[in-house]
């Protein structure tokens, strides 16, 4: 009665804290119908907690994004460098790029680190060779989470071990800019039950890595730009990314025949796309624009949630007119592959100190939000 007692009240502060963020939104929103001018509205100098600053100074960034040019997900990246322009009256431009337009997506973190660009909208995944927590980041196979609250509720609660990992690695996080109602999993093979992915190729990364491996298929690395033509040529059978959405606009349609639901490798909201700075470059930006980037990038992930859940229903609907077959897996296995997911993430409890504590973070969060029997098989 107790437990169930808090765990409303502290529901409700995450609805409220979640309100409070869509209020910033609809601010952020209202300053961006005024115009796109790059200059600061008030050259003079101004008065804050911290001192005066000098509010003729412009900062410009680039920053490569981890998505394909054109799809939804980097079109509305593009609120996020808006809003940081507008809520800073100009002050802080950002110029953005597509993924490997200026370097490889995967040495992001090193390219940030030597300044090729000012910052770099990443996926943890992508430098889990430098820190294994990072790889716990984007999804998690065990996660029976069901709303964008319960998964903005772990970020929220383990941000300060992501800046740490990315602190370790040489650049400042943050903020985190992408929220993902979920991914999709597609196939050229009808894939029913667990059984059927034995053998199977299937384009991957993180931690649905290792659970497909445990399935018995043949795990394939490689960037997103590279996937269409790997369909094509039979390289894979099948991948992990994006939502529909992105999948459609990238003509998926054309080399894939099923969608298979739900998406094991990442069965719930996906918070991510982490914006990591050049440590120099940081520290050079005024108190004030360090806010209004992190403020903007909470509102961002927020808002691009949104509009993603309703472009991916609209393009499931798209795949199906289509003729692409969408396969349900059945509920044992769903939660036969939920089990293993767990058991795999608690393996990752001796890779490092910051794995130890994210998963630790990660189980009282579980508890919190009442999964109980998936925290168990943490512990």
């Amino acid at each position: 009665m107790i437990q169930n007692l808090v765990f409303k009240m502290k529901f409700k502060r995450i609805v409220a804290l979640l309100m409070m963020v869509l209020v910033l939104i609809t601010l952020i929103s209202g300053c961006a119908n005024k115009g796109n001018t790059t200059e600061p509205a008030n050259k003079e100098n101004v008065s804050t907690p911290t001192g005066k600053i000098d509010a003729s100074k412009v900062f410009k960034w680039k920053i490569q994004a981890a998505d394909v040019s054109g799809t939804p997900r980097y079109e509305l990246i593009k609120y996020f460098t808006k809003a940081v322009e507008e809520a800073s009256g100009g002050r802080l431009v950002i110029e953005l790029y597509a993924a490997d337009t200026l370097y490889p997506t995967f040495n992001a973190v090193d390219a940030v680190k030597n300044k090729v660009t000012e910052a770099a909208i990443t996926w943890g995944d992508y430098s889990a060779g430098k820190e294994p927590m990072l790889k716990l980041l984007t999804y998690r196979p065990s996660d029976p989470f069901n709303t964008l609250i319960e998964a903005d509720y772990l970020l929220r609660k383990t941000e300060g071990l992501i800046g740490e990992a990315y602190k370790k690695l040489g650049v400042t996080y943050a903020g985190s800019v992408i929220a993902v109602p979920g991914e999709t999993f597609q196939s050229k093979k009808p894939l029913k039950t667990l059984g059927d992915y034995k053998g199977a190729k299937i384009r991957s990364s993180g931690l649905g890595q290792e659970l497909f491996q445990k399935l018995g298929a043949a795990v394939v690395t490689m960037p997103m730009t590279d996937v269409y033509n790997a369909l094509k040529l039979n390289t894979i059978d099948a991948f992990e990314s994006g939502g529909y959405a992105d999948n459609w606009q990238s003509g998926f349609q054309e080399v894939i025949k099923y969608n298979i639901e739900p998406p094991l490798h990442a069965p719930s909201a996906l918070m991510g796309g982490h914006l990591i700075v050049n440590n120099q470059v940081w520290e050079s930006l005024p108190d004030d624009l360090k806010a209004i980037v992190k403020y903007c990038a909470e509102s961002s992930r927020l808002y691009m949630w949104t509009e993603l859940k309703a472009k991916d229903e609209e393009a499931r609907l798209k795949f199906a007119e289509k003729g692409i077959e969408t396969i349900t897996l059945p509920e044992q296995d769903v939660q036969a592959a939920r089990k293993a997911g767990a058991e795999l993430l608690r393996e990752y409890r001796s890779k490092s100190e910051l794995c130890n504590k994210y998963i630790d973070a990660y189980h009282d969060v579980l508890v919190q939000l009442g999964y109980s029997d998936i925290a168990k098989i943490l512990e």
